[in-house]
């Protein structure tokens, strides 16, 4: 199956990735679509990443290098996305794999019918591209074609879906937009791009599910399984969340708000659970830092709950308890 270089582009993030940018790139040249565009964007490499990608030649698709400083793998993505030309934008990270067919079955159902906003990808999650021990992630329905509205209920405070596919352009441009009316300093916070995937969710008519695979590869070297001093920092993430749903999704029929609720509390206890895990290695001004957002968000929690504008479940409750008698009131 051919598409043009402005129907799809398929953006890759590269940070130091000499050891893995070759192979994604060979990996997205035996896709049985082609004709589509590759972006590489280099968030400020200063290993040969860039030189790879420069002196590497497709049969398969158009390949662009678009350079920058260091400054995130957010800042990386939106600059990205603003780069490519297409239509229709897909994401894969270096030390990923697509399957042979994963483009082309994706991309395929969202040309016949332009209701669909998003096409997600069967997401495989597995230690190596030799691993044979693999695990699918479980979707929290058997129909492949979902409205979005009913995948984002399913997607606050856990996840039943993932994010891996192809989005229309304008969906995501718009998620951006309209996730910046909180973030208005446009901030990275660790996790921007769960809270616009849950966006764009709500913002598409139909949802997707193929069946061409992407293969998540636990990088035990992953930034994501170090210590990150600026880890807190996913509180505010949620704190945006819940101040979208309750201002843009009004439902009679499904309560938005106790879900984001549930997800606030379950995000600051994961942010404490890593500061006691942690702390050892902070300094005295880290620690305050941790400590002063845990803090604001159990005081801004507890003080909803005792006037009764959330009712929180019986585990958010006992999480909050906890959290509130081992870091805020000492």
């Amino acid at each position: 199956m051919i598409v043009s270089s402005n129907g799809l582009s398929v953006i890759v993030p590269a940070y130091n990735e000499e050891k893995n940018i070759l192979k994604i790139l060979q990996n997205l040249n035996e896709q049985t679509l082609s004709g589509f565009e590759v972006v590489v964007i280099d968030d400020g490499s200063q290993d040969n990443t860039a030189s790879i990608v420069k002196n590497y030649t497709s049969s398969k698709y158009k390949l662009t290098l678009v350079q920058q400083q260091n400054m995130g793998a957010a800042q990386a993505r939106e600059k990205a996305i603003n780069a490519a030309t297409s239509t229709y934008i897909a994401f894969v990270d270096c030390d990923d794999a697509l399957s042979a067919d994963a483009l082309e079955q994706a991309i395929k159902p969202m040309l016949e019918n332009d209701d669909i906003g998003i096409s997600l990808f069967e997401l495989i999650h597995t230690k190596s591209h030799a691993d044979l021990n693999r695990t699918s992630f479980k979707y929290y329905t058997d129909s492949t074609l979902i409205k979005g509205e009913d995948a984002l209920t399913h997607c606050i405070s856990s996840w039943g879906l993932h994010g891996f596919g192809i989005y229309k352009k304008k969906i995501l441009t718009e998620a951006y937009n309209t996730y910046y009316k909180y973030n208005k300093d446009r901030i990275n916070y660790i996790n921007n791009d769960e809270i616009i995937s849950r966006i764009c969710f709500g913002m598409a008519r139909l949802i997707f599910l193929s069946s061409g695979k992407y293969y998540f590869i636990h990088n035990l070297e992953s930034t994501t399984r170090k210590v990150n001093i600026n880890y807190y920092k996913v509180i505010n993430n949620a704190c945006y969340l819940k101040g979208y749903l309750a201002a843009e999704k009004k439902s009679g029929s499904f309560d938005y708000i106790s879900e984001a609720y549930k997800l606030l509390v379950s995000t600051v206890w994961g942010v404490s659970v890593r500061y006691i895990r942690w702390r050892h290695l902070f300094n005295k001004e880290v620690k305050a830092e941790w400590r002063k957002a845990i803090k604001k968000a159990v005081d801004d929690l507890r003080l909803d709950n005792i006037n009764h504008s959330v009712r929180l479940n019986k585990k958010s409750t006992v999480q909050l308890f906890i959290i509130y008698y081992l870091l805020v009131r000492i």
